[in-house]
Formats: structure tokens, sequence, C-alpha cells
């Protein structure tokens, strides 16, 4: 099991703080988002929850078969 924290910013835009977990092929992730920008006044400060369910791995288990690419 893993566990995850960490920080998102968007730029003159939003934090968004993070924790999360790690179990098997899965992360489960909870964020928070909090509107910086000037559109703060029309969500009074609110911010959003945002919940994610991820599952890790599923391009590993693909055919592994070569792509031929041109080369100029």
């Amino acid at each position: 099991m893993k566990a995850y924290a960490g920080l998102w910013y968007r730029y003159r835009d939003a934090l968004a703080p993070l924790v999360g977990v790690e179990v098997n092929d899965y992360r489960i992730l909870l964020s928070y988002d909090i509107n910086i920008s000037t559109l703060r006044t029309a969500t009074q400060g609110r911010g959003g929850l945002e919940l994610s369910l991820v599952h890790v791995g599923s391009f590993n288990k693909l055919n592994k078969s070569s792509i031929n690419c041109p080369r100029f």
C-alpha cells in the first residue's frame, strides 16, 4: 500500500491539496479545489471536493508489438 499527499497549483486560478492511497492496481484520491482567481467572489470562497478512482497499469498489459515509424 502506498500513500499520497500533495498540492496542485493552477497558475493564478486554484490550489488543490490532495491525499490518497494506492492498493493493488487502484488509487483512491481526494482533493479539494480552492478558487484563488477573481471568480472567488462568485464562489464565495467555497471550493469543490473531488474524488478520483484510478486503475493503474492498464497500458502495460497491451500487446508489445513494435510500430515502425518513418525517419526523416
